[in-house]
Formats: structure tokens, sequence, C-alpha cells
């Protein structure tokens, strides 16, 4: 790695003699408690100190990689390919609505069915490749491993702190407040400068897609690499790392998980993949049919950066539901109404104005940015109230088309029952 390896890892490593003398934050013979925590500190750190430069570029490698594979077949080929296939047969009237809606609907499809399929066959096989080339894996560290019980005084606190570090582990994934922001920068980005330059066709388009994945695996990688926790025992001197890189697995361990994920294909017509094909298929018509209004723009270089804008927000749509199904799919999955998923969403859209949210598991849920500012934690509100809103259709169309198949089901069985 680099040559002062050791001064990225000197920020996060923490030593007994670091921490505060008992009774200095807290009371009655807690120090066993704060050694207890010190220790964690130290084995996570110990962790932390073998990921230097080699580390950081094998996990960088991994989930590029992985990324890339996927978004190829899935965003790529599958979905512009549709499209693309559609838009130059000889019977496409693009200035007769039903086609393009049709088109619209065909490409969301695909999208939402071969980004099931693809993420359980391709891309387990290939982060299992990558891990026996050499490749890491970056894995989230358990709260209950970073944050153990350490006194009956800190019993109250445990399970908020936990919350907030489970929360901080999120910040950049998909739904997170700048997981999010790196997606739609990414993908709007690239999909901006290949419309605004003027290139059209399929494989533009694909490279396009392309690039935008890489630079959001690039900068989620980075960020959780570098992202620690200050659990406030020590004011930044012991933060605790999120992340470390996973250790190497045998053969038979990385086949046996590549195999598990891709058994998960046998279950396409589980209500958790009708979702997954909803989601995306609601994200794919929205964006194909702002990207088919571009055709009203003219040739100028006005009409070029109108175009750009017109794709960076296509490319966004595609995302945004996904991204926001994963970030309500946890509270959502509580329970047994069916309609969870749905309430959970219109709930979150009206979480910043009222306190009518606390009626589902979403109030549960911490926000992104703990001990941030006021407008932080205000610009947090929104970024869920958006997501509220984009996945108020998908969800409910899932929960309709799945409350209506449960219906059926009950009176098919009643009906051979008399």
């Amino acid at each position: 790695m680099r040559a002062h390896d050791a001064e990225m890892t000197a920020s996060h490593a923490v030593h007994l003699e670091d921490l505060p003398a008992p009774g200095r934050h807290r009371q009655n013979g807690a120090s066993q408690g704060l050694a207890s925590r010190g220790k964690t500190v130290i084995d996570l750190n110990a962790r932390y100190k073998n990921q230097g430069w080699g580390d950081y570029a094998r996990t960088m490698g991994f989930n590029t990689v992985a990324s890339l594979v996927g978004a190829l077949f899935h965003y790529g080929l599958s979905r512009t390919g549709v499209e693309e296939a559609i838009k130059t047969h000889r019977d496409f009237d693009p200035n007769n609505p039903r086609h393009v809606f049709m088109m619209a609907l065909m490409s969301g499809l695909t999208l939402g069915a071969s980004y099931f399929v693809i993420n359980r066959t391709a891309v387990p096989i290939v982060k299992f490749l990558g891990e026996q080339a050499g490749l890491r894996r970056l894995e989230k560290n358990s709260a209950r491993e970073a944050i153990p019980a350490d006194s009956e005084e800190r019993a109250g606190a445990l399970d908020k702190e936990r919350r907030s570090f489970e929360n901080r582990t999120r910040l950049y994934n998909e739904g997170g407040l700048v997981g999010d922001l790196f997606g739609h920068a990414s993908f709007g980005a690239a999909q901006f400068m290949v419309a605004a330059t003027g290139y059209s066709g399929l494989w533009p388009r694909v490279i396009g897609t392309l690039a935008g994945t890489a630079c959001e695996a690039l900068l989620d990688t980075h960020f959780k690499f570098m992202q620690t926790f200050d659990d406030g025992e020590n004011k930044g001197r012991n933060d605790i790392p999120t992340h470390t890189v996973a250790k190497p697995e045998s053969w038979s361990q990385g086949w046996q998980r590549a195999k598990n994920r891709m058994g998960e294909v046998n279950v396409f017509a589980s209500q958790e993949a009708r979702r997954i094909l909803i989601q995306h298929m609601v994200g794919g018509v929205m964006a194909t049919l702002l990207s088919n209004a571009v055709k009203y723009a003219g040739r100028d270089a006005e009409a070029a950066f109108v175009k750009g804008f017109v794709a960076f927000w296509a490319a966004v749509w595609v995302v945004s539901p996904m991204y926001a199904a994963t970030e309500f799919k946890p509270a959502a999955s509580r329970g047994n109404d069916r309609f969870l998923h749905l309430k959970t969403a219109f709930h979150a859209v009206l979480a910043p104005f009222t306190s009518a949210h606390r009626l589902v598991p979403y109030a549960t849920r911490e926000p992104d940015t703990p001990g941030g500012s006021r407008g932080l934690r205000s610009v947090d509100k929104l970024h869920k109230c958006t997501q509220g809103m984009q996945a108020i259709v998908p969800f409910a169309m899932a929960d309709l088309l799945i409350a209506m198949e449960e219906e059926m089901a009950k009176l098919w069985r009643n009906f051979h029952i008399h």
C-alpha cells in the first residue's frame, strides 16, 4: 500500500491507556465495562490495521467488478437493448402514445426480471471468482460486537447507541442519504454526458451506464472503507470502524455462498420477486417515458443541454424506486399487515410534517446523520419524504397484487373444501 500506511490506521487505533479513567464519565464502578469497551475497540482496530492500500485496492476491485457485471446485463443490455430494438422496428411510431407506453412497459418489465435473475446468477459467480483471484469483500461490523453491553448503567441507552451504529453503516448504502446522492449523481452525470454530446443508440448508453456504475461503486467502497463511528466515550479518539475487509474464504466456502445466492432464483414466483419486478418496472417505465420527451428538443446547444438534463433525471428515475424500497424494506417487513409496505411509504411522506409516522415501524428508524446539525437532519427528513413519494406507487401496486393473489387462493381453497 502507501509508505505511510501506519498513518492511515493510527488515527483509528485505540489503547487502554487512552481510555478515560474510571468515574470520569460515569460513576458506580463502570470501569470494568469501560475496559470491555476498550478491548472491543482494540480488537476491531487490530483487524482494521491489516487494511492497507492492498486491501483498499482489493475491495475496490471486488465491488466495482461485481457492480459492472450486474449493470452491464440488467441496466445496460437488457433494458436498453429492448428499448433500442423497439425503436428501430419498422412498425414503431414514436409519435403514437400507445407505442411509446408499450415500449416503456416492456423495457421496465425486462429491467425488473433481469435485475432479479442477474443478481442471483452472474453476480454471485463473479464475486466468487473475484475472491478466489484475491479480491476481497468489505463487510459491515456487527453493532453488538462494536458496542458490547458493559454496565447496567448503560443498559437504557445501549439499544439506541446500537441503532445509531447500524444507521451509520447504512449512510452510504442504497437508500441512505449519501448513498442515494452517489448513485443519482453518478448515473445521472454519465447519461447527461452521453445525451448532451449527441450520442445515441445501444452502446453509447451502455457505456454511460457502466461509467456511472463504476463511479458509484468506487465512491461507495472508498467511504465505507474509511468510515468510523464515534461512540461518544472518548470524543473521537476511539472511533470504531463500521466496515472491515472480510477474511479470505476457502474455495468450498465461497462456492457455497454463491450457490446459496443462486438458489434464490428458484423463488422467482415469491412475493419478494414480484416486489422487485414491480419496483424496477415502475422506475423503467417512468424513465423511458421521460427519455422519449427529448424528441421535441431541437439540435442547437440549448437543446443538447435539455437532452442531457432529461437523460440525467431519467437515469435517476430508473434507480429511485429501488433505492426507496431498499430503505423501507426492514420496517415494512414487520407484522402481518398486507398493506404495511404502502403504509410505511405513506407515513414516510408525512414524517417531516406530522407525528403520524409514529403509527408504523418507520418511527424506529434513526436519522442517517446521528449527531449532525439541525440543517443536516432536516435534509435527511426531506430525503425520507421524497423516498416515500417514490415508493408509494410500486408499493401500492405490489401490495394490491399480492392481496388479490391471497384472496384468490383463499377462494380457491374454500371452493375445493365445499
